[in-house]
């Protein structure tokens, strides 16, 4: 509840709740906490500090340290670039008047482009370091 008031606060990019059944709303979902990746940190440092309920400031300490660690980083923008991919080509394939060539064309860019994050660990590794505040 503090988190909320606390981030919603100081926020133009919105956390929202999650609809399991599209991709652009995963995407979103990602982007936000990229984006605001330092202000949720600093959220969940501020309950810490100000709420008097012990369970709030455990649980917003036990979030911060999961949220720091650089797995979780690394899969978030690992997850981001894959979403981004399926859910471009989600949305061009549900157009109506698109044919079976461009279709086709489509999903040989999305598979390539997916395919290509097998050799960009490097590249992702730094931009994961970035959300974090110690990269380049």
């Amino acid at each position: 509840e503090i988190f909320f008031l606390i981030f919603f606060a100081e926020s133009e990019e919105k956390l929202k709740k999650l609809n399991p059944t599209r991709w652009s709303s995963r995407v979103q979902s990602i982007l936000a906490v990229k984006l605001r990746f330092a202000d949720i940190i600093k959220a969940l440092v501020e309950i810490n500090l100000k709420s008097t309920k012990k369970e709030e400031r455990e649980e917003a300490i036990r979030i911060k340290n999961k949220m720091m660690k650089f797995d979780f980083v690394f899969i978030c923008e690992f997850l981001f670039r894959v979403m981004n991919e399926i859910n471009y080509g989600s949305k061009i394939l549900q157009k109506r008047d698109i044919t079976l060539d461009e279709a086709t064309l489509v999903l040989n860019r999305v598979y390539e482009n997916i395919s290509k994050l097998r050799d960009s660990y490097e590249e992702i590794k730094s931009e994961a370091k970035k959300w974090q505040g110690i990269g380049e």
